[in-house]
């Protein structure tokens, strides 16, 4: 749905790249709900008008071999690159949220917290440079904790199957048949990635200023 993404798929198809192929996850929802509430384009035209070949898997959530078909036929596609529109059921096999926004995700608390900042920085006029350094130094932190806070939380929401939810995601299991064992990370090398992901961002981030 992203504009630049248009723009770049314009540039690959104008060059002709027939070793790039991309998967299209075809699954109508987004954050605010299901995407035709904003969105019915045809994207398979559109790639089309752009100079790509394409295709379609109905069904990517257990035709795997269909998957697998298509890719082989976009790498025999050498002078466009290729794109696959895989439609699927976002949190397949989930027996309360599947095909919900819940499964995407929604907007989370240290988000909003930057946005506060960041309206806080535009608002302010200019003032003397002890005001700007201490916005400057604002925003960098918040900045730097809101990255490494997304991460590391994305991270922790994975292992305990966020945003499904504890019962949802054992729910989850036992409708697909799933034994397989939860991926796991340990607690030192956590909070070593948290302190990592942190600092790094915070280093990255400490020329950020707005005037």
């Amino acid at each position: 749905m992203e504009g630049i993404s248009t723009e770049a798929a314009s540039l690959a198809g104008h060059w002709g790249l027939g070793k790039l192929i991309v998967l299209y996850d075809d699954n109508k929802i987004s954050i605010d709900g299901h995407t035709d509430i904003s969105f019915t384009e045809d994207v398979s035209a559109r790639f089309d008008a752009l100079g790509w070949h394409t295709q379609h898997v109905a069904d990517g959530n257990t035709d795997l071999d269909a998957i697998r078909k298509a890719i082989e036929t976009a790498k025999s596609v050498t002078d466009k690159p290729s794109m696959i529109k895989v439609s699927t059921l976002i949190g397949y096999g989930s027996p309360n949220k599947a095909d919900s926004h819940d499964v995407h995700g929604k907007e989370k608390f240290f988000l909003k917290v930057f946005q506060v900042f960041f309206f806080r920085a535009r608002a302010t006029t200019k003032g003397d440079s002890n005001t700007h350094t201490s916005l400057s130094l604002s925003l960098s932190l918040s900045l730097s904790l809101s990255l490494s806070l997304s991460l590391s939380l994305a991270l922790f929401l994975n292992l305990v199957g966020a945003p499904l939810g504890k019962d949802e995601t054992a729910a989850t299991r036992e409708n697909l048949g799933w034994k397989y064992g939860a991926f796991e990370v340990s607690t030192s090398r956590f909070l070593f990635l948290f302190c990592f992901l942190f600092f790094s961002s915070f280093l990255s981030g400490s020329n950020i200023d707005f005037v």
